[in-house]
């Protein structure tokens, strides 16, 4: 991953894992699973079922995250010890892009959701549309989000309070 940028955040990489069950003594002290392989997941079956299943507000993500340790008091400590929150922005409509040849990447604009830009870096547009030229790829970005089709994995935070994200 790329270092990190003031304003602008890191990208996540969907991943899945293998896991096991601990023993029950391990089991009494709240840890009943452990995290055997954790793998990329690079099928787009897979990539597109996790970011439609991911919560679209703050708000979601705690809620969903409450009703986990409730229901889950056993694995509550290994559901979510961070500050990260991980959630799925879809860009509004009237969102447009632009290319920065100097950070290498788009910038989404007015994308709505409380956030006012999204950073997207060339690579991981260029691999998403199997496209080269950076002008084609700012044009189908943007008929893209006009119709509603993009849905962007964000890592947010709690640390820092900018309206801008980034997605490697």
């Amino acid at each position: 991953m790329a270092a990190r940028r003031v304003g602008r955040k890191r990208a996540l990489t969907l991943g899945r894992a293998q896991v096991g069950v601990c023993n029950s003594d391990q089991a009494a002290k709240g840890s009943m699973l452990k995290i055997k392989k954790i793998m990329p997941a690079m099928r787009p079956s897979v990539l597109g079922h996790a970011i439609s299943t991911l919560p679209s507000s703050l708000t979601a993500f705690d809620d969903n995250m409450d009703s986990y340790r409730t229901a889950y008091p056993a694995i509550s400590r290994v559901l979510y010890p961070g500050n990260t929150k991980f959630v799925s922005c879809t860009p509004d409509s009237s969102a447009y892009s632009n290319y920065d040849e100097a950070a290498d990447g788009f910038v989404l604009c007015d994308v709505g959701g409380g956030m006012s830009e999204i950073f997207v870096s060339t690579k991981l547009v260029v691999d998403a549309l199997a496209c080269s030229d950076v002008t084609v790829c700012q044009k189908l970005l943007d008929v893209i989000m006009s119709t509603g089709a993009l849905q962007v994995p964000l890592s947010l935070s709690l640390s820092c309070s900018c309206g801008s994200r980034s997605v490697r």
